[in-house]
């Protein structure tokens, strides 16, 4: 469902948790509401 990229990049994030645990969940509110912009496009 998620481009590669994405994938990547999530996977950086989760490296980045440890120092910043909240950031988690503000990344996945972004790829969520990006993801519906897309489809509402």
């Amino acid at each position: 469902m998620l481009p590669t990229n994405r994938n990547t990049r999530y996977s950086n994030r989760q490296l980045h948790e440890k120092v910043h645990p909240n950031q988690q969940y503000e990344d996945l509110q972004q790829q969520i509401l990006s993801i519906i912009n897309l489809r509402l496009k």
